[in-house]
């Protein structure tokens, strides 16, 4: 299944008058408990969903044969050692997970495996109203690449 590019909308919605002084009853953020170190380092892949174009770093503990870099094909398909083709289109990261430790479990004893996004694919967008330069933009995928969005 090949996908468009997808155009990002950002919708503004009505708050509710009670829901609102709740907000404001709550005080401003200062007044509530900052994250702690390690809340802020517990990083969650689960709401980002792959895609083609995605590269994803596969570690299957002690096992560097199979372990490695991998990236997910036009067809939505990523290629593994001894796996072979798998679709993995449409999965969050920790459903590839769970997902390639069942698939492992044939070859691996006790497979203990981490996934981690690398790269992402580039995503289209549309910049419109006040702006300077009204547009579709693309948004690459490489964190170094991207350049700084300024908002006025």
């Amino acid at each position: 299944m090949l996908r468009a590019s997808i155009p990002l909308l950002i919708a503004l919605t009505a708050v509710p008058p009670q829901l609102a002084q709740q907000a404001a009853a709550s005080g401003p953020a200062a007044q509530r408990p900052a994250a702690t170190a390690p809340q802020r380092a517990k990083v969650v892949y689960d709401a980002y969903i792959l895609g083609p174009g995605d590269s994803l770093q596969v570690e299957l503990l002690d096992i560097p044969e199979l372990s490695g870099t991998f990236s997910i094909g036009p067809d939505g398909t990523m290629y593994l050692p001894r796996l072979r083709a798998l679709y993995v289109e449409g999965l969050t990261v920790e459903e590839l997970r769970y997902f390639l430790t069942q698939q492992f479990k044939a070859y691996v004893k006790n497979p203990q495996l981490y996934v981690r996004p690398v790269g992402y694919r580039p995503i289209r967008i549309y910049v419109g109203g006040e702006v300077r330069r009204p547009g579709y933009y693309t948004l690459s995928g490489q964190p170094a690449a991207q350049p700084a969005l300024r908002i006025r």
